[in-house]
């Protein structure tokens, strides 16, 4: 078997919005020179054909071992509250985990649908932040050690 890790991660390129979210925060927020570079535009064919959920068959005949986790978006243990809301004041990483959390709720409907059992963890504060990977890192471990014989 296979290991297969997303924390935090976008796994259905494809959902509603995604690729125009992730072109977006690729060119205005984290400052990439030029965001085709990853796959063209978002509409190109590019997206579609790089998208886990679209290869996911291929996954699943691989046997992969899937963890997948994504935040809340909520504030957590490791980030400045706003003071309202259960919002955390970091906005970025707020925002982003959200959409990572719809996009990895996305793939795992998918992943049901067609048999390919994923091991899910989506309930959690936090934002997108390396403190939540740290966390999420160690609780996979053992699954993802498993799946490649470490």
């Amino acid at each position: 078997a296979v290991g297969g890790l997303s924390m935090g991660g976008f796994p259905d390129t494809q959902t509603y919005g995604i690729p125009q979210f992730l072109y977006y925060v690729l060119s205005h927020e984290i400052g990439v020179t030029n965001p085709d570079d990853m796959w063209g535009r978002p509409d190109g064919p590019l997206w579609p054909a790089n998208n886990p959920t679209t290869l996911m068959q291929s996954l699943k005949n691989q046997g992969i071992s899937l963890y997948m986790s994504a935040g809340t978006g909520l504030n957590g243990a490791y980030d400045a509250p706003l003071g309202f809301g259960g919002l955390s004041a970091e906005f970025v990483g707020a925002i982003l985990e959200v959409v990572a959390n719809y996009s990895s709720q996305s793939f795992n409907i998918s992943a049901v649908n067609r048999g390919l059992p994923v091991t899910l963890d989506l309930l959690n504060p936090g934002i997108h932040s390396w403190p939540y990977w740290n966390i999420q890192m160690k609780q996979s471990w053992p699954q993802i050690a498993a799946a490649i014989g470490a």
